[in-house]
């Protein structure tokens, strides 16, 4: 398989909106010393001597705690929005198993291998992965037996954990726009060569009907729009890259570009570096360590052609301009090019 990694399509929102979520590192590691929401909202009514909140004083003390828990929920609170996990449905050893939830940047390389499969295979219900092809994938072999006992983990939390993202519109008032997912995987059956597993439909997106070729959904044509080529390529040869040049990598990809700037070659990807930086989960608490992380993610990444302005003067940009600087990043259109390079530097990596 190292020669074929097959080019396939991912839905966009998938990628934009959900799977970054599965960068959320230790969500159970300290369960039983969260605070309860309930106890801390009812101490903050005490602290400023009044009988009920609004909705404006709930979601900033909320968000200067950041993590809390729920009677279902463990939350992960970033102020405009927080993300709400559980383990509801599972019916072993809670508290045994907690600890083996992982999601983090593997947890998003399987969750996109298994996508990969779903459009690879043409389906997402009794989808056969062999283990050892998913170790191709992440470009390790059978040598590299420690990363099984990571796979297993990984699976078993795109299986069992289930969440909704909750957005809030503060411009005004707060508003919540609730979005429920469930789990990633809904049933899965495992056998010492392969895994067979069922992906929920909502992960799978736009890519559902290019499969079934639903036409009454909306045409094959328009869906375009709403998903994009993806070289699975980019998987093993991005085995070594930090967490944010890989999730940098993915979003490039599901961008289409702008078309007041794209050339005949190139797409080109116009964005303030705060906002990549925000993709790329950079959450230093120095603003430097965020902004060194961010240029050494953009010289790891191997489809990036251009920058501009480059990275020499970047690298020398007053911190005062870094808030509003817009950067362009050149990426080559042609997904047959694009993926014949990436083979070609992934053979020379391997």
């Amino acid at each position: 398989m190292s020669s074929t990694y097959p080019i396939v399509k991912i839905a966009r929102t998938t990628v934009t909106e959900l799977l970054p979520v599965f960068i959320n590192k230790g969500i159970f590691s300290s369960y039983n010393g969260l605070p309860e929401r309930a106890d801390l909202l009812d101490q903050l009514k005490l602290d400023l001597n009044v009988t009920r909140l609004t909705k404006e004083q709930e979601r900033e003390h909320l968000t200067q705690i950041g993590e809390y828990k729920t009677d279902k929920y463990v939350v992960r609170d970033y102020g405009n929005y927080l993300i709400a996990f559980s383990l509801n449905a599972y019916q072993g050893n809670l508290k045994d198993d907690l600890q083996r939830v992982r999601l983090n940047k593997l947890g998003h390389k399987i969750a996109m291998i298994i996508l990969s499969e779903v459009y690879h295979q043409k389906k997402w219900e009794g989808l056969v992965i062999p283990k050892q092809r998913i170790m191709e994938y992440l470009g390790y072999t059978s040598e590299n037996k420690y990363i099984y006992g990571h796979i297993s983990e990984v699976i078993f939390s795109l299986r069992w954990l289930d969440y909704k993202i909750i957005e809030y519109n503060t411009k005004i008032k707060v508003r919540e726009d609730r979005k429920t997912t469930g789990n990633f995987i809904y049933n899965l059956i495992e056998d010492p060569k392969s895994y067979t597993l069922w992906v929920n439909k909502l992960f799978v997106g736009s890519v559902a009907c290019v499969l079934t070729e639903d036409k009454n959904e909306f045409s094959i044509k328009s869906s375009r729009k709403i998903y994009f080529n993806y070289p699975t390529t980019l998987l093993p040869l991005s085995k070594n890259y930090s967490q944010g040049a890989y999730l940098l990598s993915h979003f490039l990809m599901a961008e289409m570009g702008n078309s007041k700037l794209n050339t005949s070659t190139h797409k080109v990807i116009a964005q303030k570096i705060p906002r990549l930086i925000e993709v790329m989960k950079l959450n230093y608490s120095r603003d430097d360590k965020n902004y060194k992380a961010f240029l050494n993610a953009l010289e790891e990444i191997q489809i990036i052609d251009r920058v501009n302005p480059d990275i020499s003067t970047l690298k020398n940009l007053k911190s005062s301009r870094i808030k509003n600087q817009v950067i362009h990043l050149f990426v080559k259109k042609d997904i047959e090019l694009l993926d014949s390079e990436l083979k070609s530097n992934h053979l020379v990596t391997k």
